[in-house]
């Protein structure tokens, strides 16, 4: 598996998208289309018509070198500064933006015509020029409004079920409370979450890690489930039962024999 640092050029619009993506080839990195909170909208709306230039490439276990050129280059091209680039954050190889840095917050549903969509606040301005509104039309209003006559409320009867300790006379006496708040709620939760039996079955893994090696270089890894699958794009499920995934095989150990599924 490689690193690959690429500009996604639109051929429409001439709008340009800094990405990175984990593969195997060249072909593969191509074929990635990108997964920016902009560049996605502008590939619906304009067709997914571009060109990619591969900037650089290198081993997937260089993640530090990949990081300091990606930003390098975030700064040198100045996609957060030029409005041809459609970037939101610099791209450092890292897995994203986050809401903290997209504007996932306080997202606004709009619409037009007969489309509505919810968008962040920092391309909200450009929607609402372009002949959008705020809010949502009086017929998708009037829809929701007749589908919900006659049906109870989603959490009507509901309520929180704590443990029996937490329910007891001994409790509630010492609370003074007949109704738990949404205030007790949450400090019986802290309370639960804060107990050692709870930390410690929080720390034991779900599930054993895996031992597989590679059929050609004789390399053996013990890896857990998601580092194989997120890290090494290997199939665990097919080691588990005993086939070869991208020329690695479990080692066989007792309590992980093929075709057994521990839980």
């Amino acid at each position: 598996m490689k690193l690959y640092l690429m500009i996604k050029t639109h051929n429409v619009t001439g709008k340009k998208y800094l990405c990175k993506k984990q593969a195997e080839t060249d072909v593969d990195a191509i074929k990635y289309t990108g997964s920016g909170l902009r560049w996605k909208p502008h590939l619906k709306e304009f067709g997914k018509n571009f060109t990619t230039e591969i900037l650089f490439v290198c081993p997937i276990e260089n993640k530090k070198e990949f990081k300091n050129i990606a930003v390098d280059y975030s700064y040198k091209l100045n996609i957060l500064s030029d409005p041809n680039w459609m970037n939101m954050i610099l791209e450092d190889g890292g897995g994203g933006s986050t809401s903290e840095t997209n504007g996932s917050k306080g997202k606004k549903w709009i619409y037009k015509d007969e489309q509505r969509k919810s968008v962040c606040q920092n391309v909200l301005q450009e929607y609402l020029s372009n002949g959008w509104n705020l809010g949502f039309p009086e017929k998708f209003k009037k829809l929701i409004s007749e589908n919900r006559k006659g049906k109870p409320a989603h959490n009507k009867g509901k309520q929180l079920k704590l443990p029996h300790e937490y329910t007891s006379r001994i409790y509630k006496k010492k609370y003074n409370q007949k109704k738990y708040t949404r205030e007790m709620r949450s400090l019986t939760s802290k309370e639960c979450l804060n107990r050692p039996d709870v930390l410690l079955k929080f720390k034991q893994p779900r599930k054993p890690p895996i031992t597989a090696k590679n059929v050609t270089t004789n390399e053996i890894k013990t890896l857990g489930r998601r580092q194989w699958h997120d890290v090494h794009q290997i199939d665990y499920r097919k080691l588990l039962k005993g086939y070869t995934s991208k020329g690695w095989k479990m080692v066989v150990v007792p309590g992980l024999e093929p075709g057994t599924s521990p839980l």
